[in-house]
C-alpha cells in the first residue's frame, strides 16, 4: 500500500495542489490521505487517525524536501511492516511460518 499511496497523494496530489497553492498543499493532501482510510472504520480513524496524519505530513515534506517520493515510499513500507509485526503479529514473527 505504501507505494500506491505515496505515489497516488505524493506523487499525484501533492504536487498538483502545490502548482496553485504550494503553502497548504501537504496539510490538504494529509487530510485526504486520513479521510481515504475512512474504508476501516470511523472508530479506526478516529483512533488512528491523528498518528496518520503526521505521518502523511512527513511523507509530504520528505518529497517536498527531496524533489522525489522515494525516501517516503521508504519509511511507510517500513512503517507498515512495522505495524503489521508488532500490532497484527504481535511481535511473534513466526506466526509467519506454517508449522
Amino acid at each position: 500500500a505504501g507505494v500506491v499511496e505515496e505515489m497516488a497523494f505524493r506523487g499525484y496530489m501533492q504536487t498538483g495542489i502545490e502548482r496553485y497553492d504550494r503553502e497548504n498543499a501537504i496539510w490538504i493532501t494529509s487530510l485526504v490521505f486520513v479521510a481515504s482510510h475512512v474504508t476501516q472504520g470511523i472508530g479506526a480513524i478516529l483512533f488512528m487517525g491523528p498518528g496518520m496524519f503526521i505521518a502523511s505530513m512527513l511523507y509530504g515534506s520528505l518529497a517536498r524536501r527531496t524533489g522525489t517520493i522515494l525516501p517516503g515510499i521508504l519509511v511507510h513500507v517500513l512503517g507498515d511492516l512495522a505495524r503489521v509485526y508488532f500490532g497484527v503479529l504481535r511481535g511473534d514473527g513466526s506466526l509467519l511460518f506454517v508449522n
